[in-house]
């Protein structure tokens, strides 16, 4: 926790360290593949980052800037399908809980 009198830049650098934290750290959960929410994890972790972006607007090189949102929108976007994949599965199988063995197969 940065002090209330802490400069800016302090501040910034935090709050930076904390979001790549958790990028990182659901990034490392979806590449294993041992948490089934670690891909949503990610696509929380890239819009957390991208408002940061927003935010630090002023302070940011803008090419560096925008390099960054491209990045975290193409992944973004790459992790779109498995994301799907994953919640129409939940329907599927929350749907199919109820039927017998040979309305499953079918």
């Amino acid at each position: 926790m940065i002090p209330a009198g802490a400069d800016l830049a302090a501040r910034v650098a935090a709050d930076r360290h904390g979001l790549v934290e958790r990028f990182e750290r659901a990034a490392r959960q979806a590449r294993r593949r041992t948490d089934p929410e670690a891909v949503h994890d990610v696509r929380v972790a890239t819009r957390q980052l991208e408002a940061a972006l927003d935010v630090w607007r002023s302070i940011l090189p803008p090419r560096r800037r925008r390099r960054a949102l491209r990045a975290l929108r193409r992944l973004r976007r790459a992790l779109g399908p498995a994301r799907e994949a994953r919640i129409c599965r939940k329907l599927l199988n929350e749907r199919l809980g109820g039927l017998g063995p040979e309305a499953r197969v079918a």
